[in-house]
């Protein structure tokens, strides 16, 4: 019973992000200029769903691993990428600056990348569950550059 206290924990807390969904604009996005490549935005509700339920079992199996490592690290560095998936959304459509909005999300790739590799020190299985989400957040720092490039108004 603790595995499921613990699974429902990591679940909700990778899902938090999501909560920004609320200032997503799509009229604001389908007006701006998008780089080749982009999808319709109907496509987003889905990967994020599968993406955060994959961020949530990662954390799950880096935490219910024994392990003599200290995993304070790690904990630290899944929040860290939360926050900053959670306010590139806010950046992006709460404050309409898709400039800023790259910044966010360079660091935030750069978080992924720390994440997955301290998880992997304990647990190969959450490292790999991590891949996906960090490939989609790198195609949409493309998408995200692209509408910077595209629309040099903002």
């Amino acid at each position: 019973m603790k595995n499921w206290k613990l699974l429902a924990i990591c679940m909700g807390a990778a899902y938090l992000p999501s909560l920004t969904a609320f200032v997503s604009n799509p009229s604001f996005y389908n007006e701006l200029k998008q780089p080749l490549g982009s999808p319709p935005s109907w496509v987003f509700a889905p990967v994020w769903t599968t993406l955060y339920a994959m961020i949530g079992w990662a954390h799950f199996e880096y935490w219910k691993e024994p392990s003599g490592h200290n995993k304070s690290a790690g904990h630290r560095l899944q929040v860290t990428q939360l926050v900053l998936n959670a306010t590139w959304s806010l950046v992006f459509f709460g404050l309409r600056n898709p400039q800023l909005a790259l910044l966010n999300i360079v660091l935030l790739w750069v978080a992924i990348v720390a994440t997955m590799t301290t998880f992997g020190r304990v647990s190969k299985r959450a490292q790999w569950l991590m891949l996906p989400y960090l490939l989609w957040v790198s195609y949409a720092t493309y998408l995200n550059a692209g509408v910077v490039a595209l629309n040099p108004e903002l």
